[in-house]
């Protein structure tokens, strides 16, 4: 069964956009309420930049793709709330800052993280306080 609120990372947010395993999985979850840190717009504008630079896809294409994730509707919550949640949580899980404001955000809101970073799965599962808070996107339900 799909949570009813959740929140998802930007490996989550470009899955919807470009063609990758799980993307539809994905696309399930644009149907829960979703949040996010404020911090999901950079992260994806980054990462389809980095895309074209590599000439995956086209300029053409990131721009488009980032105007969708942008115009969905992901309450975006502001990072300054976050951030020492966020810093206590990277030293916790020895994990770089940036990803742990959607654990803060998660565990403050006291809903699931569902994200398709392993580094960040495989950090949180070491970690008793954050092992039950991020999901795997492989593990949302097909129906």
């Amino acid at each position: 069964m799909l949570p009813s609120r959740a929140v998802i990372d930007a490996s989550v947010a470009l899955k919807w956009v470009l063609p990758e395993n799980d993307s539809d999985l994905a696309l399930r979850l644009r149907t829960v309420r979703l949040l996010a840190p404020e911090l999901l717009d950079a992260e994806c504008a980054n990462i389809l930049w980095s895309k074209v630079r590599r000439q995956v896809i086209s300029r053409e294409y990131a721009e488009r793709s980032f105007g969708e994730i942008r115009a969905s509707a992901i309450a975006r919550i502001g990072c300054s709330d976050l951030a020492e949640d966020a810093l206590r949580i990277a030293f916790e899980l020895d994990h770089p800052a940036y990803d742990c404001f959607y654990v803060a955000l998660a565990k403050r809101e006291k809903v699931p993280l569902v994200a398709a970073d392993q580094r960040l799965l495989a950090a949180a599962r070491r970690h008793l306080a954050y092992k039950d808070q991020v999901v795997p996107l492989s593990a949302i339900p097909t129906g």
